[in-house]
């Protein structure tokens, strides 16, 4: 599988959903919450999906920012199931423009693809 075909793959799961990835409690989206993912979400495998990823909580169970993607083992999950490491193609400031598209720019119904900037767009589909 090339990364092309893996962004093909969670795009085309992505956007099928009648929800995006929220969390409602914390006001944030999400990689997996209720059924639905974002696109790196959509790209771990079950069984390396933990829902740590997604925790919002520090140990007290005070609310947290979520850190950067590359920051997380979420890329580990997504290389484990999928054998590609994005950080091979892609720079960390590219991983963290597709991952706020999800949060912030995209809605369910429209193109995912279409959102994602022309220099991120070429090292994905080159």
């Amino acid at each position: 599988m090339s990364i092309s075909d893996l962004f093909d793959i969670a795009i085309s799961r992505l956007e099928v959903q009648e929800n995006k990835a929220f969390n409602p409690k914390y006001g944030v989206g999400a990689y997996r919450y209720d059924g639905t993912f974002c696109l790196f979400g959509g790209m771990i495998e079950e069984n390396y999906y933990d829902t740590k990823m997604d925790a919002h909580q520090d140990d007290a169970g005070a609310f947290v920012d979520r850190k950067p993607v590359y920051d997380t083992s979420v890329l580990a999950a997504i290389q484990a199931s999928t054998g590609i490491n994005l950080l091979d193609s892609l720079t960390a400031e590219d991983i963290e423009i597709i991952h706020g598209i999800h949060d912030v720019k995209w809605q369910p119904g429209h193109s995912f693809k279409a959102l994602l900037p022309a220099e991120v767009s070429a090292k994905v589909w080159s």
